[in-house]
């Protein structure tokens, strides 16, 4: 599986690829040379949008992303690194931290989720490293479409 880490010119980028299952790192950092050595070390394509990276000595996979809105930077991401996003993966990373998430029981989750999504929503999933819940409801159907539309490879 492709995994990524990510330098904070493209924060939105990291979020949509973990929204489409794929393992992504959001490096905060602003030593360039550490956000290198971490991509290598961790065998990650480096993505960013600054172009002065592409004059270093890198031994990974580096790729400059040219577009500035998140739908072109999406589209660029997919074509130039010829990815085959997995319907199967999608919405299974927590947002936040990237941690795979885990199903929860839909009793368990009654006490912190406001009782209108209990009652309409059934599937639930927890972030077993930050304790983020999630579940499929319209925010899912608008990031499908939204996936649809800007997947190059065909819908979802």
């Amino acid at each position: 599986m492709t995994s990524f880490l990510v330098d904070y010119t493209l924060g939105k980028l990291a979020k949509w690829l973990r929204i489409m299952g794929y393992d992504t790192v959001l490096c905060e950092c602003d030593r360039n040379r550490a956000f290198l050595e971490e991509g290598a070390r961790e065998r990650r394509i480096v993505l960013t949008r600054k172009k002065s990276l592409s004059k270093r000595e890198y031994r990974g996979r580096l790729m400059i992303v040219e577009a500035d809105k998140i739908e072109g930077q999406l589209e660029e991401v997919i074509r130039r690194l010829d990815l085959s996003p997995d319907p199967d993966l999608f919405f299974t990373r927590c947002l936040s931290c990237n941690a795979v998430l885990e199903p929860v029981e839909h009793s368990v989750v009654e006490a912190r989720v406001p009782p209108y999504v209990y009652n309409t929503q059934r599937d639930f999933s927890i972030c077993p490293n930050c304790g983020g819940l999630f579940w499929p409801g319209t925010h899912k159907e608008n990031m499908e479409a939204f996936l649809r539309k800007h997947n190059p490879t065909g819908p979802p």
